[in-house]
């Protein structure tokens, strides 16, 4: 009998026992002990969450530490093949049911215990649903084979954000079913979807920001609103296009630590060029960016040509830049230029009363600029290279020397606007303008999925980075009794913790990809021997390597 026949049999002939058995009614659970499974807590944890981490930690250790995981994989790629290679694929087939029933029946008693009743008609009503949706998202084939365990657990997590989100927005129910409907065919794609083990940090990247903007949604009364969303993107506006001149730098394998000073210094002479000489901001603009890309051009030179280390040159470009803010001025220069103000307090309306400012415009343009240059333009494919393996991108014949020092030239000019834009939000210039900038930038990065050793990266993911340090911002400025310094707290914490796991899944990819072990083989015969056998003397002449010139 198909599966699908049978479950939809045995869940209807399941719903009909229960009511069978409470009488259609709700049944209130009066015993006290038993609250504790679904409203307990254990060291300030639900208990529930302790029952899901054994149940997970259980099914790790069968399936990577046992044959058991690839014993499912063959019976679900080919069943027929499965079995003619010996497997007993009915008792394989009864034990997985067997236990996805058990773990049904845990998950009602959790449920029942947390609502204190058992409700025949509505408890678990449409969770197969959910679970279905939670494990095609989590990248585990509709047709069998491949699956992911960590992939079905971040899949739930996303299908309960969504769920609260909408219900907080006061949506009717049936709506939610829709929503559901319509995800469920993003990961189908045929019925085909694979978690790419490097994109995984931007995947959780995403979730910990929908996450987040859910809780703020919850937590907050106006938080879920498109304005506040777009608020996001206004004000942070110049650290997305500075992230994403850091992300260049980082996918070719080098670090800069100057961008935030950079800022500081473009913003510095934008404003004393304006206020003090009384320059048209059609020269000031188009004169900071190529001061920025002299800047970089400046540190690209000196990593390139002169063999220095990008932190040490990046460092001194760092102070450097800040010293020359205050040569300008040490106090902060205010701009009253009457277009700075317009451009400052200018709104592009996109519909329903929302707004944003043309600085968020500037930014999707780079960002788009920016995602064409990486993906599909020659300079775009030699980064990566570069980052790589620069050796084997100098074999390839690709342009190392000037890639890299373009990329700081890149980094510069984005340093620069991204000054330009600090001068539209802030209406002045300042030497402490942008500190720690730089730490922002290179943590909206990493965490966005870019590897600190280069190679491995998205510019949609640093973007997803900064939007990631902006709703934690945002959530400390909601609660009014957090100070700000929690915010620099969390990102320190979130680079920390990405950068754990970039080294756990390189050290996981490099396992994988060992050779299995080879069979004992027989040992090599004396030198002499070998230098007396012809066929030896044929097998060293081939396998001469000549020398590199």
């Amino acid at each position: 009998m198909q599966p699908i026949i049978a479950t939809l049999i045995l869940m209807v002939a399941g719903r009909g026992v229960a009511q069978l058995i409470t009488g259609g009614q709700i049944i209130t659970v009066y015993y006290e002990p038993f609250f504790f499974v679904g409203n307990g807590y254990l060291f300030g944890l639900p208990f529930g969450l302790y029952i899901a981490a054994a149940v997970l930690g259980l099914l790790l250790l069968l399936m990577h530490r046992s044959a058991l995981g690839l014993f499912i994989e063959a019976v679900g790629i080919n069943p027929v093949a499965a079995r003619l290679a010996g497997l007993n694929t009915k008792a394989l087939l009864f034990g997985i049911y067997a236990f996805c029933g058990a773990m049904a029946g845990v998950a009602g008693l959790i449920i029942c215990s947390n609502v204190k009743s058992a409700d025949g008609n509505n408890a678990g009503l449409l969770l197969e649903l959910d679970a279905i949706l939670a494990v095609t998202l989590g990248g585990t084939s509709l047709a069998g084979g491949k699956f992911s365990l960590w992939g079905s657990v971040i899949g739930a997590l996303i299908i309960q954000t969504l769920t609260y989100a909408i219900y907080s927005m006061g949506v009717p129910p049936e709506i939610n079913l829709v929503v559901k409907a319509v995800v469920v065919f993003a990961p189908c794609r045929g019925a085909v979807m694979r978690i790419n083990p490097r994109r995984l940090p931007f995947y959780v990247t995403l979730f910990l920001f929908a996450l987040l903007f859910g809780f703020g949604s919850v937590t907050y009364t106006g938080f879920f609103s498109v304005q506040v969303f777009l608020n996001l993107l206004i004000d942070n506006a110049f650290l997305i296009v500075v992230a994403i001149g850091m992300t260049f730098v980082i996918l070719s394998g080098g670090i800069d630590l100057s961008v935030g000073a950079v800022v500081a210094l473009t913003a510095m002479i934008s404003a004393a060029l304006v206020e003090h000489h009384g320059w048209s901001i059609g020269v000031v603009v188009p004169l900071v960016l190529a001061v920025g890309c002299l800047f970089g051009l400046m540190m690209g030179v000196l990593i390139q040509v002169f063999r220095i280390q990008p932190f040490i040159v990046t460092l001194g470009g760092m102070f450097l830049a800040r010293g020359l803010c205050y040569l300008i001025s040490i106090d902060s220069i205010s701009i009253t230029d009457p277009i700075y103000t317009a451009l400052s307090q200018y709104k592009i309306q996109v519909g329903g009363g929302n707004y944003v400012s043309p600085s968020v415009v500037i930014a999707l343009v780079v960002f788009a600029a920016a995602a064409w240059l990486a993906h599909c333009s020659r300079f775009g494919r030699t980064v990566y290279a570069l980052g790589g393996n620069e050796r084997s991108a100098l074999l390839m014949g690709l342009p190392v020397a000037r890639t890299r020092i373009l990329v700081y030239v890149l980094s510069g000019f984005c340093s620069a606007l991204g000054g330009v834009l600090v001068t539209f939000y802030m209406l002045s210039g300042y030497g402490l303008h942008a500190q720690g900038m730089e730490l922002d930038a290179i943590a909206a990065t990493v965490v966005g999925g870019t590897l600190l050793t280069g190679g491995v990266g998205l510019i949609s993911g640093s973007v997803v980075g900064v939007l990631l340090l902006g709703v934690i911002q945002s959530l400390i400025t909601f609660d009014g009794t957090l100070s700000s310094w929690w915010a620099r707290i969390a990102i320190g914490v979130l680079l920390c913790v990405f950068c754990l796991m970039q080294r756990f899944l390189g050290r996981a990819q490099r396992g994988a990809a060992l050779p299995p072990s080879t069979p004992h083989r027989p040992a090599r015969p004396s030198n002499e021997t070998a230098k007396d056998s012809p066929a030896s003397a044929i097998l060293m002449q081939s396998h001469a390597v000549p020398p590199f010139n």
